[in-house]
C-alpha cells in the first residue's frame, strides 16, 4: 500500500469512491445525493486541497484523504475508504500521512467535522471531541468536531543530535536502571518511552512487546506516518541476548495501516 498525490483525471472516480464509502453506513439515495455536491471532487482543486490516494498494487486506488487550510490551522476535509476495504488499515494509513504532512508544513491545529459514525474511528486515532458543527449538506443536522493539537517543536538535545532527521529508537531502560541497582524484569516496558525521542521516528526497536493499538494511537496523536516496529526481542524466560534474537525473532510490522 502507498500514499500518493491525488491526479485530475481522478477527481470523478474518487468522487464515487467517496459516496459508495458514505453509502456504507446505510444512507439512502436521497441523503447521499444531498451531500453530493459537498463530497465533489473538482479536477481544479487536487492540488489546493492537497488530495492523496492510498493505492494498492494489485486493488488500486482504496481510499482519498485531504488536508486542507493554510497553516497553522486546517481540516480534514476527506478521509474515505472503499467499502471493502474498510477495517484493512487503509483509513489508518491516510490519517497518520495526513497529520504526518501537517506537522511537516507547520500546522498546530487540525479539525475534523466527522460523520457520527466515523467518530469513534477519529478517537482512536488521537482526536480528541471538542463540540458539534452543522452539515454542509443537511440543513438542521450537526456533526461531532474533533481536533488534533500538535505540541509546538522547540529546538533541544534531541533535534542536536538527530539534525530534525527521522531516527531509529532503541527503547534499553531496563539497562540504563541497572546503573543504580538491581533491574526490575519488567523495567524493560518502559522502553516504549524511547517512542517519544523525537517527532517522527523511523524505527522502533522495543525489547518489550507493545500492543499493535498503542502504536496506532500514538502514530495517530503525534502526525507520524508510517513507522517499522520490532518489538518482543527481550521477552522473560531466554537465556542470552544472541538467543533471545533467534529464539524470540523481531517483529516486524509496519504501522500505522500495514
Amino acid at each position: 500500500m502507498r500514499i500518493r498525490p491525488a491526479r485530475a483525471e481522478e477527481a470523478s472516480a474518487l468522487t464515487e469512491l467517496v459516496l459508495r464509502s458514505k453509502a456504507h453506513w446505510g444512507y439512502d439515495a436521497e441523503f447521499l445525493e444531498a451531500c453530493r455536491a459537498e463530497l465533489t471532487i473538482r479536477p481544479d482543486e487536487i492540488d489546493v486541497r492537497r488530495i492523496v490516494v492510498a493505492e494498492d498494487a494489485h486493488l488500486g486506488v482504496l481510499g482519498v484523504a485531504s488536508l486542507e487550510g493554510t497553516a497553522p490551522q486546517g481540516c480534514v476535509g476527506l478521509c474515505f475508504v472503499e467499502p471493502g476495504a474498510i477495517g484493512r488499515g487503509v483509513g489508518r494509513l491516510l490519517y497518520a500521512h495526513v497529520m504526518g504532512t501537517a506537522r511537516e508544513l507547520g500546522f498546530t491545529r487540525i479539525t475534523i467535522d466527522s460523520d457520527p459514525n466515523a467518530e469513534p474511528f477519529y478517537r482512536r486515532m488521537g482526536a480528541r471531541p471538542v463540540g458539534r458543527t452543522p452539515s454542509g449538506s443537511i440543513p438542521g443536522r450537526e456533526l461531532p468536531l474533533l481536533e488534533v493539537v500538535f505540541a509546538p517543536r522547540r529546538d533541544s538535545w534531541t533535534h542536536a543530535w538527530t539534525g530534525g532527521r527521522r531516527a531509529v529508537h532503541l527503547g534499553n531502560v531496563a539497562e540504563f536502571q541497572s546503573q543504580f541497582g538491581p533491574a526490575s524484569a519488567e523495567a524493560g516496558h518502559y522502553s516504549c518511552l524511547a517512542a517519544f525521542i523525537s517527532p517522527h521516528p523511523a524505527v522502533l526497536i522495543l525489547p518489550r512487546a507493545v500492543p499493535r493499538d498503542w502504536i496506532d494511537m500514538v502514530a495517530g496523536v503525534l502526525g507520524w506516518g508510517q513507522v517499522e516496529v520490532y518489538d518482543g526481542l527481550a521477552e522473560p524466560g531466554t537465556a542470552s541476548s544472541a538467543d533471545r534474537g533467534r529464539r524470540t525473532g523481531p517483529v516486524r510490522r509496519l504501522l500505522p495501516g500495514t
